[in-house]
């Protein structure tokens, strides 16, 4: 038998069947849109599809290298810090050393000289004794996706800018910051114009010397200096060798200014990141001219409406009463109808003006970013909220806000910018959906493996005592094993897709939670040896009852008991106590493992969030136990919190309403 990735592919009983399926194969692999690599024992190549020869550049599998040593120096592969790779590191190494490998990212160098990122995954390919004899490798190209992520980042950190700040100088930090994140490190100076000397000024600059700070202090706009000549025609001027580029910065026409860069980072990087600078050259002009309009608020309202009006996203400005003094036609697009000027915030007339919380509850008006930056004069950034259309429909957007301040350091208004995030909301439905299904695909073939493999395991022991060694008996428990650590992950993944399309169902009954704790300690006992897990009552005689569906409510105290068990690898007491605090039944368990960093206490219940100091060999798992746990328990009308420090242990508490007298049956 032939295993590739730990699950049987197939049975070659005779040569003509062996040589059709891997005829079978080999079409396969071809077929397939991702490249693929197949590695001998050795690590040498030995197959790949026509998607591997694209990605890599290659006319045949002749001109890729078929070493691990080769291939690194050829391709110059890199992890995504940019340090070159050992043979070691190599994704198909690490299959044959026995590891499954999932979405590795590294950057790769074609032939051709193109830079890429690449999401990798392997798993070992094993003979019928079970010993490793390759390894496959699947290679997927994520180059745009990752530079759409960084694009997406720059503009969306410049468009917060214009938001959080008025301030000009902050304001060209932001910009020095962005264009940095773009270029990477090298001389960036910003000139603005300045009509009435009929030149260009240097407002803000880094990473240049003293003599190029004193030379370009001024350029008068009719002299031959790349800051003068591009703002006179508005035309970007690039230069490769070495890299310079100088882009114009127009806001609505009006010349602003010039971003002079000369980034380190080489051609094909500047080449590559053109493009979005760019398009970050409209948005970092819009900022500071808006920085400038901003000042002069009062004094010039009808300019500032014509500002405001020509930004694509939706602004509501509001003087320091709450009343509406500005609002644009991106803000009536996304509100259904428009709002008057003088329209007060403290009305709460819900029929021009509502906001919903993510959840669908109604906003109140004290909370609503807008309000609470006039309140507090602290600016309220990315904050998803829902707007109430007239059409019956809700849009969500990404709203930011900040207070204006006047001369005098006073509050003098509030602005709110947010854009609709349908489409990114879609984006993140469609991958909730995935995952379900998938998840529910997974129930079957994994149900079908721990299956079969129960069935063989007790042929073996039980039919046929003697006749199969301890190798093959222990590959079966590893593989019942690992496939109940796959349902268990599924069924995990499931409950958090439920959880997200609110479909949780709770069978809700009165049930003793103190009994409740000594089953799922006494059965989690078992799993450990170097532990004693031990319940303790505080206040014996009172009731422990609760409202609370038996299964999930078990599942949170499993979880937490398994975590105690897993964060205390010395071993030790885990000790449970439980007891009535008020209406409250409280359940306390106490380990004394590695502890927790106090600035990461509050983020452990939030989906995916591991501890830096779990985030290691040893301590596997996604980061979802204690996510559920919460949701659990917040919907049994409970809550959990911790109390730990790193070294001494953890206590995690969670609490419950205590079910009445009269509701006990």
């Amino acid at each position: 038998m032939v295993v590739a990735g730990d699950a049987p592919v197939g049975v070659a009983q005779d040569l003509p069947q062996d040589r059709k399926w891997m005829d079978r194969s080999a079409a396969l692999i071809d077929s397939v849109a991702d490249a693929v690599f197949v590695l001998d024992a050795a690590g040498r190549l030995v197959e790949t599809n026509p998607a591997a020869l694209e990605l890599t550049g290659a006319k045949s599998i002749d001109q890729i290298p078929d070493t691990p040593e080769q291939f690194i120096l050829r391709y110059l592969i890199r992890n995504p810090a940019g340090s070159l790779l050992v043979p070691a590191q190599l994704v198909g190494m690490r299959a044959l050393a026995g590891e499954r490998v999932t979405n590795s990212e590294s950057l790769l160098r074609t032939v051709h000289g193109r830079e890429l990122y690449v999401s990798s995954s392997a798993a070992p390919t094993r003979d019928q004794e079970g010993r490793i004899v390759g390894a496959v490798v699947v290679c997927r190209d994520i180059t745009g996706r990752r530079q759409r992520e960084k694009d997406l980042q720059a503009l969306l950190r410049l468009s917060r800018a214009l938001a959080e700040s008025m301030d000009p100088g902050h304001l060209l930090d932001t910009v020095l910051n962005e264009v940095g994140g773009v270029l990477g490190p090298g001389p960036t100076m910003v000139f603005l114009a300045e009509p009435e000397q009929r030149g260009v000024g240097l407002r803000a600059h880094r990473y240049c010397s003293a003599s190029q700070v004193a030379e370009a202090s001024f350029f008068p706009l009719d002299g031959d200096f790349p800051a003068a000549r591009v703002l006179r025609t508005g035309q970007a001027e690039v230069c490769y060798e070495p890299p310079i580029v100088t882009l114009p910065l127009f806001a609505r026409g009006h010349p602003v200014g010039v971003i002079h860069c000369e980034p380190l980072l080489g051609d094909e990087l500047m080449t590559r990141d053109l493009a979005v600078f760019s398009s970050m050259a409209d948005q970092i002009a819009m900022a500071l001219q808006n920085a400038e309009l901003f000042a002069r608020v009062q004094e010039e309202r009808l300019r500032l409406k014509a500002v405001i009006d020509s930004l694509p996203e939706a602004v509501l400005l509001t003087d320091r009463t709450g009343r509406l003094m500005a609002s644009n036609q991106a803000a009536e697009e996304l509100c259904g109808s428009p709002i008057p000027v003088g329209f007060s915030l403290d009305r709460e007339d819900r029929k021009l003006l509502d906001f919903y919380h993510p959840t669908g509850e109604r906003c109140p008006v004290g909370r609503w970013p807008l309000v609470r930056a006039l309140r507090t004069g602290e600016p309220c950034t990315g904050e998803e909220m829902l707007v109430q259309h007239p059409g019956g429909h809700r849009i969500p957007i990404l709203m930011n806000a900040a207070p204006l301040r006047g001369s005098d350091g006073n509050v003098d208004g509030a602005v709110a910018v947010f854009q609709s995030i349908s489409a990114l909301k879609e984006v993140e439905r469609l991958k909730d959906d995935f995952i379900s299904i998938a998840a529910h695909e997974l129930r079957t073939p994994v149900t079908s493996i721990k299956g079969f493999a129960q069935l063989l395991y007790r042929r073996f022991r039980l039919e046929t005592p003697g006749a199969v060694g301890t190798e093959e008996i222990r590959g079966l428990e590893v593989i019942i094993q690992q496939a109940e650590r796959l349902a268990r992950l599924t069924g995990t993944i499931l409950d958090v897709s439920r959880l997200d399309l609110g479909s949780m169902q709770l069978q809700m009954e009165g049930l003793d939670l103190g009994a409740l704790v000594q089953e799922v300690t006494g059965r989690m006992q078992i799993t450990t040896d170097r532990h004693t897990i031990t319940v303790h009552y505080r206040g014996r005689g009172e009731s422990l009852a609760v409202l609370g569906d038996a299964g999930r409510l078990e599942q949170v105290l499993g979880n937490l008991v398994a975590n105690a068990v897993k964060y205390s690898p010395g071993g030790g007491e885990v000790r449970v106590e439980i007891g009535r605090e008020g209406d409250q039944v409280v359940v306390a368990v106490q380990d004394q493992g590695i502890g927790i960093p106090a600035e990461q206490q509050g983020l452990i219940f939030g989906r995916f969030y591991r501890a830096k100091n779990v985030s290691q060999p040893g301590f596997s798992g996604l980061g979802l136990g204690l996510y559920l746990a919460s949701e659990i328990l917040a919907r049994h009308g409970g809550r959990i919190w911790v109390d730990s420090q790193p070294g001494a242990g953890s206590t995690f508490y969670f609490s419950l309403p205590a079910l009445p007298d009269e509701d006990r049956e």
